[in-house]
């Protein structure tokens, strides 16, 4: 899962970029979580669609692998992914990860600051 810090809000352009909800963003202590827009049962730029149902089963296995979270397509692990939900706007089904990001790299704490 990717997290892109320079995307307009609102845009659903893939499966692998997370749509930040800003009235979602906290942080206890140590721990910074959000909730994010992961993908939604839309035609895509291939043609294709995928079914909410599809991308439930797939996000349990990716939690259970440890769900990592890069930053803007890179090699750059920045956090987790650590819950999801589903829910419907618009008539469109949304799958919404909860995401935690790391501290302890500049990388980490630039990318909060981002979000």
């Amino acid at each position: 899962m990717n997290i892109d810090t320079e995307r307009q809000a609102g845009a659903i352009t893939g499966p692998h970029d997370a749509i930040i909800c800003k009235d979602s963003i906290k942080e206890d202590g140590n721990r910074r979580t959000f909730w994010g827009v992961a993908s939604a049962e839309v035609i895509d730029k291939e043609g294709e669609l995928i079914p909410l149902s599809a991308m439930e089963n797939t996000i349990k296995d990716y939690i259970k692998r440890g769900g990592p979270l890069t930053l803007q397509h890179s090699n750059r692990i920045i956090g987790r992914v650590v819950d999801y939900k589903t829910d419907e706007e618009d008539g469109v089904k949304r799958l919404l990860v909860k995401g935690e990001i790391h501290s302890g790299y500049d990388v980490d704490d630039e990318t909060w600051e981002a979000i």
